[in-house]
């Protein structure tokens, strides 16, 4: 028997039509023939249809450009009161931020840098930073005086030293704050000019007292050298030395304010003349030939402290990096000040 799909009477099996609503069986076949052939593209269609609606309807704003959108979605949390978890609804997506590769590969190398590099030290104020180095230190062979032979190596650690000699001002300010009794300025003059007329360990005690020291004798070369090889810091030849230093031919016999002359290449000013400097080392005429390669202290003991750099009274030839001078600790001298010198940490 036959069904009508239409009508649900029966009809003989070689029956075309229904005898009861005439629907044709032929008809039927062929939707089913559509069905089979045509299901695909009627399904890529809605698909296409579906894509187009959710490219223009579904974008989110001010990002037109990206097509592609994230999709709500649903978080499930534990909730406090239960173990069974609470639904609590879609979400907003949140906006897309794209970071390029480049940018991200530069923060990582600058955060690295950060973590991995400390940061240098500030140089304290007035001061500037003389490096490490290694020298030969003295005077060559047949030239200068015999005190400042043999040359030998030395190597000096990097530290501070003060831009500037210690001036009246400065000098004034700790006798007040230490109740000390003033220098006499020997009618040379207070205010910026270089403190003079201090025993050795007055002006110890003044480089302790603000936490720093007097130099060594090897620190004070190393660092009136400026880095140069040379009789002074600027060659050898003494013509230009009236440009960098008060000495006898310019200073009129007496000192004069610090810095009005060019400094040495570390920045150094009245690095040589205008007052000879205080060193911390006891003075051996003989001590180069025993000397140590590393930091040198001087002598363990002895009568007279090293001075270096010459003063408004000496010739050019007191003036040269190399040259030593002496004086006894417990005097205070005219033409003798000084300047300090700090560790680096």
């Amino acid at each position: 028997m036959k069904y009508c799909i239409r009508c649900g009477k029966q009809n003989p099996p070689e029956a075309r039509y229904c005898i009861s609503c005439g629907y044709s069986f032929n008809l039927g076949s062929k939707w089913s023939n559509f069905n089979k052939s045509n299901l695909i593209l009627l399904l890529f269609l809605l698909v296409f249809i579906g894509a187009l609606t959710d490219y223009f309807f579904m974008r989110e704003p001010g990002n037109e450009k990206d097509p592609v959108v994230s999709k709500p979605t649903a978080i499930w949390t534990v909730s406090k009161v239960s173990t069974v978890p609470a639904f609590q609804g879609p979400t907003k997506p949140k906006p897309r931020v794209r970071t390029p590769l480049i940018a991200v590969k530069k923060q990582k190398k600058h955060v690295s840098k950060v973590d991995s590099v400390p940061s240098p030290q500030t140089v304290p104020g007035g001061m500037v930073l003389i490096p490490e180095g290694t020298f030969m230190m003295g005077s060559p062979e047949g030239t200068g005086l015999p005190s400042e032979q043999p040359r030998h190596k030395v190597h000096v650690k990097a530290f501070y030293m003060d831009k500037y000699l210690v001036t009246f001002d400065e000098y004034d300010d700790f006798c007040h704050k230490t109740a000390r009794l003033p220098l006499d300025d020997l009618n040379f003059g207070r205010g910026s000019r270089p403190a003079i007329g201090m025993d050795w360990a007055a002006a110890n005690d003044y480089a302790k007292w603000f936490g720093k020291r007097l130099p060594t004798e090897a620190e004070y070369e190393w660092a009136a050298r400026g880095g140069i090889d040379t009789v002074y810091f600027f060659g050898n030849d003494p013509a230009p030395l009236g440009d960098y230093a008060w000495y006898n031919d310019n200073s009129g016999n007496k000192t004069h304010p610090v810095g009005e002359k060019r400094p040495n290449p570390y920045g150094l000013y009245d690095i040589l003349g205008n007052v000879d400097e205080w060193c911390s080392d006891w003075f051996g005429i003989d001590y180069y030939s025993v000397s140590p390669v590393e930091d040198p202290q001087g002598p363990d003991r002895g009568t007279e402290k090293v001075v270096r750099g010459g003063s408004w009274w000496g010739s050019p030839n007191f003036l040269r990096v190399t040259c030593r001078s002496a004086a006894k600790p417990e005097g205070g001298y005219r033409q003798n000040g000084f300047r300090c010198v700090k560790d680096v940490q």
